[in-house]
């Protein structure tokens, strides 16, 4: 999972974040053009639910092109160990940006705007592999 944001922290730090993104997780399939999602005001937006291990989910995770968010990124890194498992990206990345699961937007100072979506209609995966999507 360290492989995870230490992969999307390149990414965010190489001249292709200048376009507007999305991160996808192993398993997420886009349903819909995510064009609709960047009509919103957000510097990134992170999909949120109630989910008991953390609400917040990062299998679609929408970047406006040249927002200013990498330092999201190396913070979670900092406080991830070489051993992390399987949900401890999302574990990390909620330490920093302090999800909620209603859908709302935090400003923090003059820093991005960060909105926060509900997974449904944004972000679904099947319940079970024979589930269709």
């Amino acid at each position: 999972m360290r492989a995870f944001i230490e992969g999307q922290l390149a990414y965010l730090k190489s001249p292709l974040a200048q376009e507007d993104t999305v991160f996808v997780g192993a398993d997420c399939v886009l349903a819909h053009d995510p064009a609709g999602v960047f009509k919103q005001e957000f510097d990134i937006a992170f999909t949120t639910g109630p989910f008991a291990d953390c609400i917040l989910n990062t299998g679609a995770i929408f970047i406006r092109g040249g927002a200013q968010v990498a330092h999201i990124w190396e913070r979670a890194l900092a406080s991830m160990t070489n051993d992390a498992k399987w949900g401890d990206d999302q574990k990390a990345l909620a330490a920093v940006v302090h999800p909620t699961v209603e859908p709302s937007v935090a400003v923090s100072g003059n820093g991005p705007i960060i909105r926060f979506l509900p997974v449904d209609p944004y972000n679904l995966a099947p319940d079970y592999p024979d589930d269709d999507c």
